[in-house]
């Protein structure tokens, strides 16, 4: 499994609509965090997929109780490959029919037909490459405790290296009131 090297990321958190929320029943909250991952996928098979996961904590921490729902999305935001992974194509030799008519100067006509051997360019091909984000699914982590986004990665090709993903999480939880200070008795609601 591929790691998260860093994420950058920013959260927005608003309740979620309740007639029938009270100070003792709070409403649910919806989070969303969006951001860009970074990491390295490498592609191994120059003519097919590598295929990894890449997994991380996104939101607030929680119970797995309070988790109501959540959604993922994801899309490419940067690769690399390197220019030193060209192939070559085209070039060597075609052998041509080749038939000319014309007339002298005299007014004589004048005709020839043979063969000729023309030299064709090689041009550079650039080597077959793809990424691709297959899934993006969002779900509570005891282990994290709290939810954690895991996105299904794909690099196609060899010597390209997927390194980004722009995501989305958005997330819906239960509040609750905890004790934020067990000595004074204080609350807040989460």
């Amino acid at each position: 499994m591929i790691t998260l090297v860093s994420k950058d990321a920013h959260q927005i958190s608003f309740p979620y609509g309740d007639s029938l929320a009270s100070p003792t029943h709070p409403a649910p909250t919806v989070f969303i965090e969006t951001g860009v991952a970074i990491f390295t996928l490498l592609g191994t098979n120059p003519h097919d997929w590598t295929r990894d996961t890449l997994s991380f904590p996104v939101g607030v921490t929680c119970t797995a109780a309070n988790f109501l729902r959540g959604i993922g999305s994801a899309s490419p935001a940067s690769f690399w490959t390197p220019l030193n992974n060209e192939e070559s194509g085209g070039g060597g030799t075609i052998v041509a029919p080749v038939s000319v008519s014309g007339s002298t100067t005299g007014g004589d006509g004048v005709s020839a037909s043979g063969t000729a051997t023309i030299d064709l360019p090689s041009f550079p091909i650039p080597p077959p490459f793809g990424l691709a984000v297959d899934s993006a699914t969002v779900a509570h982590s005891t282990q994290a405790g709290q939810p954690v986004l895991q996105l299904a990665l794909a690099v196609f090709g060899r010597c390209t290296a997927f390194l980004r993903v722009s995501y989305t999480a958005h997330l819906i939880i239960n509040s609750v009131q905890i004790v934020a200070d067990p000595g004074g008795g204080g609350t807040r609601t989460l």
